[in-house]
């Protein structure tokens, strides 16, 4: 700044002191928020201006020191992977073998305009599914294991109701879909897990029409976050809440949640659509531990030793 006002201090007749300095170039309220409102327009064009000259279109700058850079690199590999295999699936198609998988589906489907999806987003769609299928039902599965190992009465519970009439029961067999209907303590110790340890702490979601929460009024078209512990642990809905408690999602207690108090897989419209993979794929794996006729794996669990 000296050097900006170089000129006027070279005429002055004398040094002039540093506050009466300050008072020459704070005076005029150029700076002011009354001043500044009338150049925002300015701001704004020559920040538009900025962006499309030396933004827009420009290669992302790749720094191999960074993790999002190992993790950039690690999605085009994945994305160069799924475009094969869109390819041969598409070559299948044509041969006219059937096919009864989502990729096929995503292939096939088009939106009421007649227009299908580019492969591009389908690889991108795709890598949505196996990011959110795998991560978050391992991290299930891993604190289920821990919970259930360290109270030994849930376990002797879900070791019956998996066995259910061992005389009936001596062949092994893989679960079919009624004996997923019947594993409701199974389901809801899983429940209980992801109430004190979600898997997903949450989302973004688009604001359809203005609404006021809190005193705040949040417009319509804003982005917000919602987060899926926020009432996990509130007494007002979950009764002492830290308690690890699988019955209380049982009707016959009356102690359920009501709706939309407790959300892992969200809820309305836009619900998780993976929610009975994640049943499944979950309680498939308890299935197998709990019944595991050599006691290795429901050893393991007693122990928790997996954690």
């Amino acid at each position: 700044m000296q050097k900006i006002f170089r000129s006027y201090q070279a005429a002055a007749p004398k040094q002039i002191a540093r506050d009466a300095e300050a008072k020459i170039i704070r005076a005029p309220g150029f700076l002011k928020p009354e001043a500044l409102i009338h150049y925002l327009g300015k701001m704004d064009s020559i920040t538009q201006q900025q962006l499309q000259a030396h933004w827009e279109g420009k290669t992302e700058v790749k720094d191999p020191g960074t993790i999002f850079y190992q993790a950039s690199k690690a999605a085009a590999a994945i994305r160069k992977e799924l475009f094969t295999i869109i390819k041969e699936k598409k070559a299948a198609m044509a041969t006219g073998q059937p096919m009864q998988d989502i990729l096929s589906h995503m292939i096939v489907a088009a939106d009421p305009t007649g227009r299908f999806m580019p492969e591009a987003e389908i690889a991108d769609k795709i890598m949505g599914l196996l990011t959110a299928g795998y991560s978050t039902v391992a991290t299930a599965i891993a604190f289920l294991m821990k919970f259930v190992g360290e109270r030994p009465d849930i376990y002797n519970k879900i070791l019956a109701e998996q066995w259910g009439d061992r005389s009936q029961q001596a062949a092994w067999r893989f679960p079919k879909l009624d004996d997923m209907h019947k594993m409701k303590y199974s389901w809801n110790t899983v429940y209980e897990v992801m109430r004190f340890t979600p898997p997903l702490q949450g989302t973004f979601r688009t604001v359809l029409e203005d609404f006021t929460y809190a005193g705040y009024t949040i417009p319509k078209g804003w982005k917000v976050y919602w987060t899926v512990s926020t009432t996990n642990k509130n007494p007002a809905y979950f009764r002492d809440p830290e308690k690890f408690d699988p019955t209380r999602y049982e009707e016959r207690n009356g102690s359920s949640p009501p709706p939309f108090a407790f959300v892992p897989f969200g809820g309305g419209q836009r619900m998780c659509p993976g929610k009975e993979y994640a049943r499944f794929a979950i309680l498939t794996f308890l299935h197998n531990v709990v019944r595991d006729t050599s006691g290795k794996c429901s050893f393991l669990m007693r122990r928790s030793w997996v954690i």
